[in-house]
């Protein structure tokens, strides 16, 4: 593969974060060798984002959709704009250091390489333990996810994890469009990421965590202004009942999961996770959209079973 990249931003009303962090995207890129492009998929601003790139940034591929159609779909438009064979998927809120490109490009020399993860740092200048899935257990019928907690990221080798952050990660181009790219099912956002690497590694595409490209998260610059605490919890819970109904294909594991479900549900709300039965309600919303994937025709490598046993233990996979 060519070392090129294109960095990919989908942004909705992001104008005042792309002030703040395109500069220093734009000084790490004038650094590098790798051939690169910027591109921005404006997501139906409303806040002049794209008079604004034309007038500071002409060099940037802008692309304005005329309605919100989502971080999925932005994304995709993205993918299938850019011209470089490594896409870098960027937050407008995220504020990359001057040497995080090329940490992740030289892994896409290895043909089975499918997406690299960046290193996430705390706008404090701690490094936070979240995006990192490390590994994920299947039990009473749900996909618990869980992430290494990592006190200095330089005494890590690069390893293999269950999924990289859509924020800040690197796809091979060619195979992310393979896999379609993310799954919109999961509109307006989470879990799209976990699908597409699910998927890449049933055909044997590995995902990994590069700890020395690194870059500040300042979190939830877009989607917590936006939609208040219930809604961004309820649909992580409805996304990750998606996730499991579209994407299971083991009888055994579909049996666990139908088995335990209703007793959860109902209990859930007395537990004091109200949020489970609520996403569970929405989902229910998307079963025909469900039966449809599942319907077509997938040739995977390895069985759910054979990638759940991979990322099952608190321990790093080695690359």
């Amino acid at each position: 593969m060519d070392k090129s990249v294109s960095v990919i931003i989908p942004s909705w009303n992001g104008k005042h974060l792309l002030e703040r962090n395109l500069p220093f995207l734009f000084q790490a890129l004038q650094k590098t060798v790798i051939p690169n492009e910027v591109v921005v998929v404006d997501d139906g601003s409303q806040d002049d984002t794209a008079q604004f790139l034309r007038n500071n940034y002409p060099k940037i591929k802008l692309i304005k959709l005329n309605l919100n159609q989502g971080f999925a779909h932005a994304c995709n438009i993205g993918a299938s704009e850019s011209k470089n064979s490594i896409i870098y998927l960027l937050n407008n809120d995220v504020q990359v250091k001057k040497d995080f490109l090329e940490p992740i490009v030289e892994h896409f020399e290895k043909d089975d390489v499918f997406a690299v993860g960046s290193r996430e740092i705390a706008v404090d200048g701690s490094f936070g333990d979240c995006h990192f899935l490390n590994w994920t257990k299947f039990k009473f019928g749900i996909f618990w996810n869980y992430y290494k907690e990592i006190k200095d990221p330089f005494l890590e080798l690069p390893a293999a994890v269950f999924a990289v952050s859509g924020g800040y990660s690197a796809f091979d181009r060619e195979k992310f469009i393979a896999l379609n790219g993310f799954d919109e099912i999961y509109r307006p956002f989470y879990w799209e990421d976990v699908d597409i690497c699910y998927r890449a590694w049933k055909k044997g595409w590995k995902s990994l965590y590069e700890p020395r490209s690194t870059v500040y998260h300042f979190s939830k610059g877009t989607i917590g202004r936006r939609y208040n605490r219930i809604y961004i919890k309820s649909i992580h819970w409805r996304n990750r009942f998606l996730f499991t109904w579209k994407n299971l294909k083991d009888n055994n594991l579909l049996f666990q999961h139908f088995l335990f479900l209703p007793l959860s549900v109902i209990m859930a709300p007395f537990l004091g996770h109200i949020f489970f039965s609520i996403g569970f309600l929405f989902a229910l919303r998307y079963l025909k959209d469900v039966a449809r994937k599942r319907k077509e025709e997938i040739k995977d490598l390895f069985s759910d079973v054979q990638v759940l046993t991979l990322f099952q233990e608190r321990r790093w996979i080695k690359k």
